[in-house]
Parts: C-alpha cells; structure tokens; sequence
C-alpha cells in the first residue's frame, strides 16, 4: 500500500545522498512521529535523563518520512513498527532493534461511525487506511475475523492528520487508526470494533538504529537504552508530571493522553531485556507472524531471517 511515486523520489535522492556523519561529537538523529509509545523518549529529553544530550529527537508527520530519512541517511534511526522494520529491509536498510517501546493492546483500532455494530456491517463501505503496511495488517485482520477479504472494503487513502477530520465530517463509515487520534474519534461517537488487543503481540513498536551507526559508536545502543529507561522510569514514579511533560508536544490534554496509554503495554526493562535476548528469541515469533501476512498480502518481495535484527549480546544486564 505504500505510494509507488514516494519510492521514486527516494531513489532519486538516494543517487545524491550522503549519510548522516556518525563521529563520536555528532548527536544521533532519532525520527518519531506523534504515537503516544514514543512520547516518554521526548520526555527523557525534557527532564534530561541518562545521555539525552547524545541525541537530536525529529518529530516526523508519518513512517514514510522516516524510512525516507533512513535511506537517504538524514536519519540513524527511531520507532516504528515491526511492520515497519520489515518494509526497511524490504527497501535495503539494514537496522538493528534497540529496545522494544510498547506492546499495542488496544491502541490500534478500526473505529467505525455510530450506526455500525460489527465489522461484517461495513463490507461495501468506506473504510480510511493509512497507506502503510501496519494499516494493511489490521484491516486483513479484521477481515478474517469476520470471514471477509480486505477487498469487501472501499478504501480511502489517509494520512493520520486526516483521521479525525474524515470521520467528523463521515468521508468515511469507518478508520483504521491509533493514539492519540482514537481518542478523538471515541469522543465524536465512533465505535471500536476491532483492536490490536485481538491480535496479541502482532503490533509492537521498536527503537531502531541504523547498523553502520552502533559499527561506528558501538556504546550507542546502551546509551539509547539507557535514555529510554531512564525516562520510562521517571515516567513511572511521576505520572501526573510526566503527563504534562509530554503533551507539551502532543497537544492533546493530559487526560487524553492517560487514556491513550491505557491500550499501551511499556514493558520494564527486565521485560524488554529478556525480548532482545538470543537475538530477539521471545520477539521471533512475532516478527515470523508479521513477515508471513505482509509476504501474503504483497507488502513485501521475499521473506528473510529475523535473527539479523539484534545484537548477540542484546538484553544482557
């Protein structure tokens, strides 16, 4: 589903590129977009936790921008979905897991408008879909449960800044959409008939860094982690300040954002240890699950083995 012309452009700025220089002064440029599980990364940066000074956060509207940035080398790395990641080294990135963010359980939604009650009741309606391939994972996921194919539906490109507006002014009878826009469109009236949390484990978000970067600055990755569990930490013991930190740039009210989080699972950094470990044996399955439906539904050309996105010595205390 992604944009063939977004691909074209990139390969013509691949041809006159350059990457990012990684010398051991520069800061690393991490890319995120507006996804509530990368919020406590930005507030890490806003208390001043454990090596925040090592990198430069860049607020992106879409993945698309950061695989873009990746590949053009404006960009060492940032969050994204294991979808995600799979489409990076579909495009030839070569990217190495850091930490695992969240586990989505209920952040991602199909939210149809109030007249709907299932997801059967919307074949031959409007349905609004981010062009990516985590878009195309939850509606083929939707479909199956109710026996349907993703091509009962009528699909309305969206970016996620058209969300709420498409569903207020009923563009469309139904979105696949995620925190903190769910929300919003809880709050118009929308209905959630289907959710991340029926497919346990199939949408979780990683940090990743560009592997020539940790080659080049092979402390990065250890930094990386410990900026995020400083700030995941500070998150945990100051709850109602780290709320209001954080929608400094979300924007969406300290409620709201205590909301969004309730679909989010932030394993400890024990937990997110023990994923990482034996390159990533507890998250492999996962990532082979993902693989196989993106390989299905053709978001990507070929499978490939998923060892290759850790570190051997990932999750060690």
């Amino acid at each position: 589903m992604l944009n063939g012309r977004l691909w074209l452009v990139i390969l013509v700025i691949l041809l006159t590129s350059c990457d990012h220089a990684t010398t051991n002064d520069e800061r690393i440029r991490l890319g995120t977009n507006t996804w509530p599980g990368y919020a406590p990364l930005h507030l890490g940066s806003e208390i001043g936790a454990t090596h925040s000074n090592r990198f430069e956060l860049v607020d992106l509207a879409t993945t698309q921008e950061l695989l873009k940035g990746l590949l053009v080398g404006s960009l060492d790395g940032g969050g994204m979905t294991l979808q995600e990641l799979l489409n990076g080294r579909d495009l030839g990135l070569d990217l190495i897991i850091v930490a695992v963010t969240n586990i989505s359980n209920g952040a991602d939604a199909l939210i149809s408008q109030p007249q709907f009650s299932s997801i059967a009741e919307l074949k031959g309606h409007k349905v609004g879909c981010d062009p990516t391939s985590l878009c195309a994972l939850m509606l083929k996921r939707a479909a199956d449960q109710a026996e349907l194919s993703p091509d009962d539906f009528e699909i309305v490109p969206l970016t996620p800044i058209e969300h709420e507006s498409a569903f207020g002014s009923r563009t469309v009878d139904a979105v696949i959409t995620f925190e903190p826009a769910l929300t919003k469109l809880l709050e118009l009236g929308g209905k959630r008939i289907f959710s991340s949390a029926d497919i346990p484990n199939e949408i979780i978000d990683v940090l990743v860094l560009r592997r020539s970067v940790i080659e080049a600055q092979p402390r990065i990755a250890d930094q990386l982690n410990a900026l995020w569990f400083d700030a995941t930490q500070y998150f945990t013991d100051n709850p109602a300040a780290s709320y209001t930190l954080m929608d400094k740039r979300l924007k969406i009210g300290s409620p709201a954002l205590r909301q969004a989080f309730k679909g989010l699972t932030i394993p400890s950094q024990s937990g997110a240890g023990m994923l990482l470990q034996d390159q990533g044996a507890a998250l492999q399955p996962s990532l082979l699950q993902v693989q196989s439906i993106m390989l299905e539904l053709g978001e990507i050309s070929a499978e490939g083995p998923v060892n290759t996105f850790f570190l051997p010595n990932a999750g060690q205390q």
